[in-house]
């Protein structure tokens, strides 16, 4: 046998410390994930450059917003309400591609300026009904609310009630999508501008642009940010949703010849029918973002090969595709010999004698008269 020199002896401690180390770095990290409170799983997945992008210039946005919230000259024309910027920047991001991005803050900007107007017209009324009217009052005297009346009070509270019923309607009948938050924030528009214009003794009209012209201001923002800041289309996204979509539909299908070549009665054909449902399940998924996106690609700014309105029928035809993959995987469910068949009630062992409804039916059960 070879004997091992002093150098070998002297090496093979220094090994076994650095596998130890590193082992018992691997089991620290291991068990570090596993008892963390959050769940980090979701970073590995979107560890991307295509979902990194959206997250630099929302990031970017946000920054922006908050180095306007503390200039003075950005106070002095939209007025002191200017942390709603940053509000409405965390709220309202500019995540989405561009053509998606200027529908939303178009809409945005569009209720706010609505809740304005509607305030406005509420405080005029509010105003008619005021017995005492003082256009010199202090803004501490406006604000121990001693000029305070039931009537426009009332006025102003009917008013609130009426308009935010209806952006919390529209809210409600849309859904998740581009007219969710402008919604939210023409409701706060109003709430904002009566209960403060409650306060005063005069028609105070310009509360509403106090918190119109931060919320614009955000909007031409998102508008900016998504135009430069490595703009998307949306027929990308589109394009992407509908890739995540058949990915596993490919997957599912290849998954449809390989069953036809196991036995129903063994047991790898029921895990792989199983296998199956859940790819035809993840392909599911990918249609609902794909529908939402369709929407909008027929208006995309894009310059391709293809055009919006040819990508877009790929859709469908991926939604046949993905109904007929799940149909067939409900048929290798149906064949499984381990599933229960379809219940039978089994039939009673002597017969039942039913009642006869007429007289004449229980003379001629009864026998002939002697």
């Amino acid at each position: 046998m070879p004997r091992l020199s002093a150098i070998d002896t002297e090496q093979r401690p220094d090994r076994h410390e650095k596998r130890s180390c590193r082992q018992f770095m691997t089991n620290l990290r291991q068990t570090a994930v596993k008892y963390f409170p959050l769940d980090l799983a979701w970073i590995p997945a979107n560890w991307s450059w295509s979902k990194i992008k959206p997250v630099i210039r929302c990031s970017v946005m946000v920054f922006v917003s908050l180095v306007f919230m503390v200039l003075s000259p950005v106070e002095d024309v939209t007025g002191q309400a200017t942390f709603l910027l940053l509000v409405s920047a965390l709220f309202d991001p500019p995540a989405d591609p561009f053509i998606s991005v200027l529908e939303r803050e178009l809409i945005f900007a569009l209720f706010v300026t609505i809740g304005w107007a509607w305030s406005a017209f509420g405080i005029f009324f509010a105003h008619l009904a005021r017995h005492h009217t003082d256009y010199n009052v202090t803004l501490t005297e406006v604000l121990s609310g001693q000029y305070i009346e039931a009537g426009p009070t009332v006025i102003c509270a009917v008013w609130v009630f009426l308009g935010v019923a209806f952006f919390l309607f529209i809210k409600a009948k849309k859904g998740p999508g581009p007219y969710a938050f402008p919604s939210v924030f023409g409701a706060i528009t109003i709430d904002i501008s009566f209960v403060t214009a409650v306060l005063f003794p005069y028609p105070y009209y310009t509360i509403g642009k106090v918190i119109v012209l931060p919320l614009v201001l955000h909007a031409g923002l998102c508008i900016l940010a998504s135009a430069t800041i490595f703009p998307s289309t949306i027929t990308a996204q589109y394009t992407s949703a509908l890739a995540r979509s058949l990915e596993p539909l490919e997957a599912a299908i290849r998954e449809h010849r390989s069953i036809f070549k196991l036995s129903p009665s063994g047991s790898d054909f029921s895990a792989t029918a199983k296998k199956i449902s859940g790819l035809v399940t993840k392909a599911e998924g990918g249609l609902g973002p794909a529908a939402a996106a369709l929407r909008l690609v027929k208006n995309d700014i894009v310059f391709g090969r293809f055009a919006p309105s040819d990508v877009g029928r790929m859709q469908e035809f991926g939604r046949r595709l993905i109904v007929r993959a799940n149909g067939l995987g409900i048929f290798f469910t149906l064949i499984e010999p381990t599933r229960e068949r379809f219940p039978v009630t089994p039939l009673p062992s002597k017969p039942i004698l039913l009642a006869p409804r007429h007289p004449n039916d229980r003379a001629s059960l009864a026998g002939p008269k002697v």
